[in-house]
């Protein structure tokens, strides 16, 4: 199966049983103009408030085993607000699933905090931090990156093979 190849994107070819190309199927996704290779998701709606992890796990790679053998490396930046979660999807690195974490409170759990100094969701037995921690929302921006994008994008953010690779 052929990706890419409009654009000025290169096409680019894939066994059909890749897990890339079952992320692929599983969701709708647009090329990054002006950057081959990267796409970014289409149903920002579904999979937003899902981790990587979740997100290729709900396009069904359970069913050949390749889900169980991946990982996630969160990476905190020097001079990015948004942490960056990288997963690799294949033992040579070359193609992956490049995740930015966008964290923001929500105006009403803001004002509840102003208001009664801590956040309206506290656990018993947890420190302020914690609570703040938890009022956070977190949504996923999933880009789906082949062998002509990955590297270079990763590299473009600062980010080298040693980061999210196993010690």
């Amino acid at each position: 199966i052929v990706l890419g190849g409009t654009k000025g994107h290169q096409s680019e070819s894939f066994d059909d049983r890749s897990l890339l190309l079952q992320i692929y199927n599983a969701y709708r996704w647009k090329m990054i103009p002006n950057c081959t290779g990267r796409y970014t998701c289409r149903d920002h709606n579904v999979v937003s408030e899902l981790s990587p992890l979740q997100m290729i796990q709900r396009a069904g790679t359970n069913d050949n085993g390749s889900y169980s053998q991946l990982q996630e490396y969160y990476l905190s930046l020097p001079g990015r607000k948004d942490p960056v979660i990288v997963v690799p999807l294949n033992t040579e690195r070359t193609i992956g699933v490049i995740t930015f974490v966008k964290e923001e409170e929500d105006e009403e759990v803001d004002n509840y905090k102003e208001e009664r100094g801590f956040c309206a969701s506290s656990v018993h037995g947890k420190t302020v931090e914690e609570q703040q921690q938890q009022c956070r929302r977190r949504h996923y921006v999933h880009t789906l990156n082949t062998p002509s994008g990955f590297q270079r994008k990763l590299e473009a953010i600062g980010i080298q093979e040693a980061d999210y690779s196993p010690c």
